[in-house]
């Protein structure tokens, strides 16, 4: 009995010590098991971070990309494009308004316009963008200014950039360069108006015809053959009409090569004045019978006149008294076709003499070298310098009768008239 009682302490330390190495391994179980689960965890949130770095990564790979494919779009664009903030500091500028300014986008970004344009330029653009500004909607411009290619004229169209809140955050704008534009609607206003002073110099009845067959202009003697205003002609067709139209035309072309019609001559001018009564002396215009004889015996006219416009309403003119002509766009020109015309024994009857021509040889000196040639040439100069002082003494160079353009056919005939009745004396005359 007694020994059994001194085992129960063995027994107890033994029990505990078991009890203790369960509950210790039980606790290095649980350490190990929740190692494992924050390595776990640890090794997820460092696959996530890196998921989430080559997410960003690619993200802003994609990013990048974009921004040069969006950079690449904008610089090939031909028109300049621009983003400001709301103090109107540029933060986008492409390549073409680089190339407008003389600046690098560097030199751009981050400033106004007052330090990148001149003054009035740079006041003009920030009163347009206050003004869009503040009324948060876009506007449409159309403007010429002084820049670093030259003067230029644009229509821009400015506008708000809005964001999710609907607050304005930037201004954006692009511009198209419409110089070429302006400088064509300029010349064919020119162009319109040397035709219509030409034309209104015509005593015969004249009219410019679209190339769809509707009267773009109508001078006075046509007016008064069709017995209406010259503005209401304009826009009629010429079927419509029925017009009595001379068979000889004159295709027109602008300096740009656009078909701009054909100038005609209504037939039966010469009797306006008998049945209408609207501008005097039209009979003048019927051909003499010097003219007839001019005519049969060689009666051609040498015109030497830089504009195309000038020698084809002479040329159509001239025809319809019964001469035939021979037109040069320049002095040596000239020359050579009197010479030629002279070797073949047929000079012209007469010869209507340009007094400048741009670039070349004008008519003082051709006409010098012409009478080298020929001293019985009948040389007329016809000039629109009313105020040069060659056509005060014309005698003292050559010419022998002188017509200021744009010259109306009847003067044109008279100075023919009297240049060429000089001829006639001069081939009469013994010596």
């Amino acid at each position: 009995m007694p020994s059994r009682w001194l085992l129960l302490p063995y027994a107890l330390v033994s029990l505990g010590s078991g009890l203790l190495g369960w509950w210790l391994g039980h606790r290095r179980s649980k350490r190990l098991a929740r190692e494992k689960t924050d390595a776990r965890k640890t090794a997820d949130q460092e696959q996530d971070t890196h998921q989430e770095q080559d997410t960003h990564q690619e993200g802003t790979r994609q990013q990048r990309r974009l921004t040069r494919q969006l950079r690449g779009l904008l610089d090939q664009t031909p028109q300049p494009l621009f983003i400001k903030d709301t103090d109107l500091r540029y933060i986008l500028v492409n390549a073409s308004f680089e190339h407008l300014t003389g600046k690098s986008g560097a030199e751009i970004i981050g400033h106004t316009d007052q330090e990148i344009f001149p003054p009035p330029v740079a006041e003009i653009f920030r009163e347009q963008d206050t003004a869009i500004l503040q009324a948060g909607k876009g506007r449409a411009f159309e403007e010429t200014l002084p820049l670093a290619p030259g003067v230029m004229t644009f229509h821009s169209f400015k506008f708000p950039l809005h964001d999710q809140a609907g607050r304005v955050y930037a201004l954006g704008g692009m511009s198209v360069d419409i110089s070429q534009l302006k400088k064509a609607q300029d010349e064919t206003r020119r162009e319109r108006r040397k035709l219509e002073a030409v034309m209104g110099a015509v005593d015969q009845g004249m009219l410019l015809i679209h190339p769809d067959g509707r009267i773009a202009l109508a001078n006075a003697g046509a007016a008064g053959m069709l017995g209406a205003k010259a503005k209401e002609l304009e826009g009629r067709g010429v079927r419509e009409l029925a017009l009595p139209v001379d068979r000889r035309s004159l295709p027109l072309t602008d300096r740009f090569g656009q078909d701009m019609g054909r100038l005609v001559l209504l037939e039966g001018a010469e009797d306006t004045e008998a049945r209408e009564g609207c501008h005097p002396a039209d009979e003048a215009m019927l051909p003499t019978p010097e003219d007839a004889r001019s005519a049969k015996t060689g009666g051609t006219i040498l015109i030497m006149d830089d504009d195309p416009l000038v020698r084809g309403t002479l040329r159509m003119i001239l025809t319809r008294l019964g001469y035939s002509v021979v037109d040069c766009g320049h002095g040596r020109a000239a020359v050579d076709a009197y010479r030629r015309m002279l070797a073949g024994g047929r000079p012209p009857s007469a010869v209507i003499m340009d007094l400048t021509v741009p670039g070349d040889m004008g008519g003082v000196e051709a006409t010098a070298n012409i009478l080298a040639l020929d001293p019985q040439a009948r040389i007329m100069v016809a000039s629109g310098y009313s105020k040069d002082p060659v056509l005060a003494t014309y005698r003292d160079f050559g010419f022998l009768a002188r017509v200021e353009k744009p010259f109306s056919s009847r003067k044109l005939k008279e100075a023919l008239r009297e240049i060429l009745a000089g001829r006639d004396t001069a081939e009469e005359s013994p010596g």
